[in-house]
């Protein structure tokens, strides 16, 4: 009998430590194939694919994380409704703190790539609220990571890099600290124009085997080198790196990799490998990469057929290239307007939570009010005043920031530049700025010459074509500083801070010659352009906006009747002129 006993209980310990090891071997597999996320895409798939006859056998938190990771797979896939409904799904049902953090990073990942702005920032916010219970140091700096990407992607690098600090804490993993010196790299290479740490952020991301951030902080390098001049530099670390970003098969990285080559074959004159890399991007799924490589590939190849002379492919490349530009402005207004619509609900809550307090404390005033003599309903009175006064206050703020709102992103749409109202309440708020700090403001105003005789013998499309085209060459030469507006049919203004009058001369000749050399052709005849420019600075002008469009607007005036095609300057003399 104590013999059978014996053996019962081996029996018994033994299924227990089995069934144990079991568990442990299982998530340990699953932790094992999420490492390869990113480092090893494929083999991620593949190891996750060989798991599936196992599921049947996990308990329910196996089989959630499990689910968690073909939402991952989907995400890589660019099934983003299938890894958001699976993501969601696994917020719902999980116990594990750590996989409810983990499956709502990669929910704000998806609504990030899906371009679902709104839904992105609303996840952030309970993200924020569920760290509270998190203690893994390494989830919590890949959440700020990811918020930190969000913030990036919006184009809102300041409150990105402030989140990607947060995730430099001393106990933070290789791979964690690789992420956020890149994403601090991106955003100092996006304000100041400024790559000082990239050479760590790639050390970094060499030690934990991460390719992916590697390349994309070779991709700012390349960039830099491009648009400094160092064509050559761009094209060798692009190409040297372009086989192991290809076997990555991450369309984000590798877009941007094509972009950059395609540009930087054009600038040499490379037609065939420029052509080849535009191609490539066209050729990728666009679901799954930003509407801008989509815009410097048709752009590239509309120039490179209209040099050929090919007119034809020419028109149907720039036709597309516009429509990808539409499209890329149109998702800058959305996540501006996404960003300001959250900045005004949180501004919305602190004043419903301040209103609420105040008449919190006003209910408890009154209520100890109510036991003292009747001499005392004077104060009750002033004090319903001053609610009633608050409330209205509190609403006609929230009007206000209505208001401000539907005035946000005011864009001309032919052009894409500022239109006449946004940009004269850009530069009034610019002006007043610079006179309290005392510093001097330039401003130019343009004209298209003979611009009616344009639209009169080539018609109103090659006119638009032509207002399309002069935003290159302002661009080219202004300042990200400088305020760019369209004030009129062919008129155009830039408001300059901190621009000596010389430097604005210097400015505006160039752009003057950067229009007169715009290759516009209609029915395979070169349409000629020029422009005459009127310029003054706030030394002579002042700083009222309107003064500062007069004496402008008289400089062009004499331009035109100097001939055309060339620049003025107002002076103050011409004032005295006038009135005499």
């Amino acid at each position: 009998m104590k013999k059978t006993l014996f053996v019962t209980i081996i029996l018994i310990s033994n299924y227990l430590h089995s069934e144990i090891n079991k568990k442990v071997s299982n998530w340990e597999s699953l932790e094992k194939i999420e490492e390869q996320r990113t480092i090893k895409p494929k083999l991620f798939s593949k190891e996750l694919k060989q798991l599936q006859d196992s599921v049947i056998a996990f308990n329910k938190e196996e089989k959630l994380y499990y689910t968690y990771l073909e939402g991952i797979n989907n995400l890589l896939l660019g099934n983003f409704d299938s890894a958001i409904l699976k993501f969601t799904l696994v917020k719902k049902s999980t116990e594990s703190p750590a996989l409810l953090t983990k499956s709502t990073l990669l929910l704000l990942k998806a609504y990030s790539i899906n371009q679902d702005w709104s839904a992105g920032l609303q996840e952030i916010e309970k993200l924020t609220e569920s760290l509270n219970k998190v203690n893994d140091i390494n989830l919590i700096s890949r959440s700020y990571l990811a918020i930190a990407t969000f913030y990036n992607q919006l184009g809102e690098y300041e409150i990105g890099s402030q989140h990607a600090k947060k995730a430099l804490s001393p106990n933070a993993s290789q791979r964690n600290k690789c992420i956020a010196k890149t994403l601090i790299n991106e955003a100092n290479y996006r304000l100041f124009n400024s790559l000082d740490g990239i050479q760590d952020s790639i050390d970094s991301c060499i030690k934990a085997d991460e390719d992916i951030y590697k390349n994309f902080s070779f991709s700012y390098i390349a960039s830099k080198y491009l648009y400094s001049g160092k064509v050559d530099e761009a094209i060798d670390i692009l190409s040297s790196n372009l086989s192991t970003v290809e076997n990555i098969g991450y369309s984000v990285l590798t877009s941007e990799f094509y972009r950059l080559l395609s540009e930087a074959h054009l600038m040499k004159t490379d037609y065939i490998s420029a052509k080849n890399f535009a191609n490539k991007i066209i050729d990728l799924n666009e679901s799954l990469v930003p509407y801008k490589p989509f815009v410097t590939a048709y752009k590239v190849l509309y120039k490179i057929e209209q040099q050929l002379g090919n007119n034809d492919l020419a028109i149907n490349h720039f036709e597309n290239y516009h429509k990808y530009e539409k499209l890329n402005i149109n998702q800058s207004k959305i996540r501006s307007l996404a960003v300001q619509t959250v900045k005004h609900k949180i501004n919305e809550k602190n004043n419903e939570i301040e209103l609420l307090s105040k008449e919190n404390e006003a209910l408890n005033l009154q209520k100890s009010l109510s036991k003292k003599e009747a001499e005392n309903k004077t104060l009750i009175i002033i004090l319903l005043i001053i609610i009633i006064a608050f409330i209205l206050t509190w609403a006609y703020v929230t009007k206000r920031t209505h208001i401000k709102l539907r005035q946000l992103a005011e864009f001309d749409s032919l052009t894409g530049i500022s239109n006449r109202r946004h940009f004269t309440k850009e530069s009034e708020s610019a002006l007043k700025y610079n006179k309290s700090v005392s510093q001097v403001v330039s401003f130019i105003l343009f004209d298209l010459d003979k611009f009616k005789f344009i639209n009169d013998n080539y018609g109103h499309p090659a006119g638009d074509r032509i207002l399309q085209s002069i935003r290159e060459p302002v661009l080219q030469f202004t300042r990200k500083v400088d305020f760019i507006g369209r004030v009129g049919g062919e008129e155009f203004a830039i408001l300059l801070p901190g621009c000596e009058l010389e430097k604005a001369v210097e400015i505006a000749n160039k752009i003057k010659t950067g229009i007169s050399e715009l290759d516009i052709k209609e029915n395979e005849k070169t349409i000629t352009i020029t422009a005459s420019f009127g310029i003054t600075v706030s030394r002579i002008s002042g700083y009222n906006f309107d003064t500062l469009m007069k004496h402008s607007d008289e400089a062009l005036y004499d331009a035109k009747h100097a001939g055309r095609n060339r620049c003025m300057i107002y002076s103050s003399s011409n004032d005295e002129h006038q009135n005499s």
